[in-house]
């Protein structure tokens, strides 16, 4: 008994002593713990796992539950978050707390707006549930704070039938959560929210003619409200970085972008590969997130799930300084000092940490009271650039820098838009605008003899901008009888009149020029066919003429380029359209040989195949002879088809066969006779197999 109980204490020692050593290896490699919920009011689905998210290192939400745990809000306003996106399923067990209820005659509904459609219909029409995914991230954090009684989520749907979002319905759709609404008429609730999230991205490459080339109207109500609701946007799932290839609306003033970042390992964090990524705010959590789905929790990643965790951690400091205004609230959030820094290209992403906003004494350190930014001047990082030759062309860097450089808000080294000029003739046109920072890059995408640069900066409403720096690119002059039209693919070595290109109607064929390196981009550049004028544009545009033919024969194709003349006419010969020419020779054919079908059967009717007696000789004796029993059997027809026809030509061969025998002047022998008829045999052999042919 003695020798067990003392195996027993060796065994608690070791246990001990495993279990401390094993808090000390992980302390070392730095793992972090996954966090869980805690709350009761967290529905079971989703609070019994555990989520790297929710790690003391990262969205430190248990750490944010024992803050709030000793506020008191019972003085304070009720705070809204609008979610504006694909509707919501609110009828979700998630939602049941956190969104704001009314009672319709007798039927109980959650208050929301559609922006499109302009009435209550809120129902989620995405197939994969997006809008009720990012509503349900905030909504969770709502519960397991214990925050449901004092913040309330808005959905507001802003997508088509096509489940598309336009600039124009996510206006309206902002006008409404600020305030352009009639819910206190109706309800008696006044809805301004504090936050809204914005979980839509739509990259500047891809609004070409669509509604978001156009974000003018949009910028101005984003400044009209700035200071009634913190704008948080999604960056978008691009993979691209801002300076190529900015998105919207997280690249307009007074909206702060969101960059979804990952677990790499447990101590290492990681921008999604899927991120668009660089200039923009704030990276939070975006990977495998879990969320309400259709009836019950699904993961998802992208930013849209990473834009919820920052407007929850907004939501955070309005219920700190609820009589701050939303414009300095957004400062607080982008400006404070967080501790987590994820690199990607060269730049250090900060990340929402919540632990430092709820720690950091705003107030006290007058975090957001900067003085106000008063100029902005940009400066080439070589100077000797801004003079180049086409053909040696190099990108030209450019920094911008805000003053005073000491004491402004750094929130405002990301809302630097850059604005590239040219001046053509006098007439100054804008080629572009870039939302990049304080770092632009001046490349090829840009031509023209006279090019400016500059940048500005909105500060309360009103802008300062930069001096214009000037780029001067020098081009070769157009050496106009050096200058070929030629086919597309033909121009690296065509120096032809097009005598020796094919064309015919309907078929487009694609002109070019030979011989324009380095020539300005911006010169006009205006096509002639037959001497009237086809196009026009600049050499960028117009480079390459599609010229489809509507008519055969011979036709001049001309150009000029500034003015110029292309010394060599492009003259060619325009056939029948090019499937056409296949009928046509087909058809020939055909005719050709119906015609030789038509030629045959007359000559045929005209002259019918007969059957001849032949003269039979013998080797040294020149008798010839056929009874008449013999040639009617020669003639006699294979069938009764036409026998008045086969008497005739019968009578015809006897009486020719009569009139060579009374010619002969000797008698016929016994065995020449003979020889005759044997003979004669042969010969109605022949007659059969002329027969056999004939039928054929």
């Amino acid at each position: 008994m003695k020798n067990t109980l003392s195996k027993s204490k060796y065994l608690i020692l070791l246990s001990v002593l495993f279990v401390v050593a094993a808090a000390m290896v992980f302390s070392a490699v730095g793992v972090a713990f996954a966090g869980t919920y805690s709350d009761p009011d967290v529905p079971k689905g989703l609070s019994q796992k555990d989520y790297w998210y929710f790690a003391e290192n990262r969205f430190d939400l248990a750490g944010a539950r024992e803050y709030f745990s000793s506020f008191d809000f019972s003085e304070n306003e009720q705070i809204y978050i609008a979610v504006i996106d694909t509707g919501i399923n609110y009828n979700h067990e998630l939602f049941q707390k956190t969104l704001l209820w009314v009672d319709d005659n007798g039927i109980r509904k959650p208050v929301g707006y559609n922006s499109v459609s302009k009435d209550g219909n809120i129902d989620d029409s995405s197939g994969d549930y997006h809008g009720t995914h990012v509503a349900g991230i905030i909504a969770s954090i709502i519960l397991e704070l214990g925050l449901e009684d004092y913040v309330k989520i808005i959905p507001i749907k802003a997508v088509n039938t096509s489940n598309q979002f336009t600039s124009t319905a996510v206006n309206n759709a902002i006008k409404w959560a600020c305030g352009e609404n009639t819910i206190e008429q109706n309800w008696g609730y006044k809805i301004e929210c504090k936050v809204v999230n914005m979980s839509i991205s739509v990259l500047k490459s891809q609004t070409t003619g669509g509604s978001w080339a156009d974000t003018s109207a949009l910028q101005a109500t984003l400044d009209k409200y700035s200071d009634t609701a913190v704008f948080v946007s999604a960056a978008g799932n691009n993979g691209v970085s801002s300076v190529d290839d900015p998105a919207y609306p997280a690249s307009l003033d007074n909206v702060i972008s969101v960059m979804n970042y990952g677990e790499k390992t447990a101590d290492e964090l990681e921008i999604n590969s899927g991120s668009n990524y660089g200039y923009y705010d704030l990276a939070a959590p975006g990977t495998n997130i879990y969320s309400a789905s259709a009836a019950t929790y699904a993961p998802k990643t992208g930013t849209s799930m990473s834009a919820p965790f920052v407007s929850a951690a907004a939501m955070m400091l309005a219920l700190r300084y609820p009589d701050v205004t939303a414009s300095k609230l957004s400062l607080m959030l982008v400006n404070h000092q967080s501790s987590i820094v994820i690199e990607k290209d060269g730049i250090n992403h900060k990340a929402v940490d919540v632990m430092s906003i709820l720690q950091t004494d705003f107030l006290a350190d007058d975090i957001y009271e900067y003085v106000k930014p008063s100029s902005i001047a940009i400066s080439a990082s070589d100077e000797s650039l801004l003079n180049q030759r086409a053909e040696e062309f190099k990108t030209i860097p450019f920094t911008a820098s805000i003053y005073p450089s000491d004491s402004y808000d750094r929130a405002y080294d990301s809302q630097v838009t850059w604005v590239v000029e040219r001046t053509i003739d006098g007439k100054t046109e804008e080629i572009g605008r870039y939302k990049s920072g304080l770092k632009f890059s001046f490349d090829e995408r840009f031509y023209g003899q006279q090019l400016s640069v500059y940048a500005f900066l909105y500060v309360e409403g009103n802008i300062i901008a930069s001096e214009k720096t000037n780029v001067t690119i020098t081009y070769s002059a157009p050496d106009f009888q050096s200058i070929y039209i030629s086919p597309v693919e033909w121009v690296s070595d065509y120096a032809g009149d097009g005598g020796d290109v094919p064309a015919n109607v309907g078929t487009a064929l694609n002109l070019s020029f030979t011989n324009v390196k380095n020539v300005d981009p911006s010169y006009e550049v205006k096509w002639y066919v037959d001497g009237k004028l086809a196009v026009s544009g600049t050499l960028y545009d117009c480079k390459v003429f599609e010229y489809v033919p509507t008519t055969m024969g011979y036709h001049t194709v001309t150009a000029t380029i500034d003015g110029g003349w292309i010394y060599q006419e492009f003259t060619i010969f325009v056939q029948g359209p090019f499937a056409i020419g296949y009928v046509l020779a087909i058809l020939a054919v055909a005719a050709f040989v119906a015609f030789m079908a038509v030629m045959f059967l007359k000559e045929l009717k005209n002259n019918p195949f007969k059957i001849k007696a032949v003269r039979i000789k013998n080797y040294g004796d020149e008798s010839e002879s056929a009874s008449e029993t013999e040639i009617n059997g020669a003639l006699a027809p294979d069938n009764s088809k036409d026998e008045l026809d086969a008497d005739s030509e019968s009578d015809k061969g006897v009486q020719v066969l009569n009139a060579e025998k009374e010619t002969e002047s000797e008698p016929i022998g016994e065995m020449e006779q003979k020889t005759e008829e044997a003979e004669a045999d042969d010969v109605g052999g022949q007659g059969g197999e002329a027969d056999g042919q004939d039928k054929e």
